[in-house]
């Protein structure tokens, strides 16, 4: 880690903790239980997490942090946060410590502030008092907090990819597509909301019932990864074929996919982008296959016939 990042990363740990002692005399969790249940299963599901292209990964814990907090106050999400962000893969890949505690602090920062903005906006634990529909603080003060979450946790990722790759801040924000993104938190986020609904009314059987689009959700992403995988591993069997024809391009591809890469990262592109970029790259030779071997180790000047075998 570089200086400026290690600094970076400290100085969520530090506000986190700040944060937390100030708000919870004021703000303390009513109901313990809940939240640790909450808390249990949002370990569990950022185990369920999985990469994607570009070292980045998908975790569908959302909802659980903000069922926590509509149900039991900012605190209690704010905890359930933190709790997802202990991601066991973490561990056993040997992440540095100081990041994954970076990563749990800015989780609990974003479900915090989230919190306190929808408590200003009168928002009443569901704990309390289920929320009334004609009241339009049920609704607004819920948005505001999902909007409130998804930019700040945006906004603190982004400064620490930034400062670990030395790209600017907004083309990393770009680069992670945050429009798209943003589709998804609003749809986890009605999932959040009726869970947080749900543990109001003691229904732990619906609670349960409503944990199969986890499951669903996570298998579709799943099913995505790995065609993402098998499409790319074709791509490479077809670089492969082509290398032997002629061994003059040996790594000649992978070379030119990996400067693909490096410029669409550079300029800003996103994931989907970046990635297209680079396979396009690796098969940019790929006609070669066609051409016969004679042409493509010809010392001479091609002839007419030859160059249009090329051109073809």
């Amino acid at each position: 880690m570089s200086v400026r990042l290690r600094a970076y990363v400290w100085s969520l740990i530090a506000l986190a903790l700040a944060l937390g002692l100030v708000s919870y005399p004021t703000y303390p969790v009513a109901d313990w239980r809940v939240v640790g249940v909450m808390a249990a299963l949002a370990v569990i599901v950022s185990n369920m997490s999985f990469a994607l292209p570009y070292g980045a990964s998908v975790s569908i814990g959302f909802p659980l942090l903000l069922a926590a907090l509509l149900h039991s106050g900012p605190m209690a999400g704010a905890v359930v946060a933190l709790m997802g962000g202990f991601p066991l893969n973490d561990i056993e890949t040997h992440k540095p410590p100081s990041l994954i505690l970076g990563n749990c602090a800015q989780l609990f920062i974003s479900a915090l502030l989230a919190g306190l903005v929808a408590t200003r906006l009168g928002l009443n634990p569901f704990h309390e008092a289920l929320p009334p529909t004609e009241h339009v603080s049920a609704l607004v003060a819920p948005l505001a907090a999902m909007a409130c979450f998804f930019a700040l946790n945006l906004f603190l990722v982004s400064v620490g990819i930034s400062l670990r790759t030395s790209t600017s801040l907004n083309r990393t924000i770009a680069a992670l597509q945050p429009v798209s993104y943003s589709v998804s938190l609003m749809i986890l986020g009605a999932l959040g909301y009726l869970m947080a609904y749900l543990i109001a009314l003691h229904s732990w059987v619906g609670l349960v019932l409503l944990a199969m689009p986890f499951v669903l959700t996570r298998q579709v992403f799943r099913v995505y990864v790995e065609l993402s995988e098998a499409y790319t591993s074709t791509v490479r069997s077809l670089v492969a074929a082509i290398e032997a024809k002629d061994p003059y391009l040996r790594g000649h591809s992978e070379r030119v996919a990996d400067y693909a890469r490096r410029l669409a990262l550079r300029i800003g592109l996103g994931a989907a982008d970046v990635q297209l970029a680079e396979r396009a790259a690796l098969l940019h030779d790929l006609g070669k296959v066609a051409a016969p071997l004679s042409t493509l180790k010809s010392s001479n000047r091609l002839s007419e016939v030859e160059l249009a075998e090329i051109h073809q």
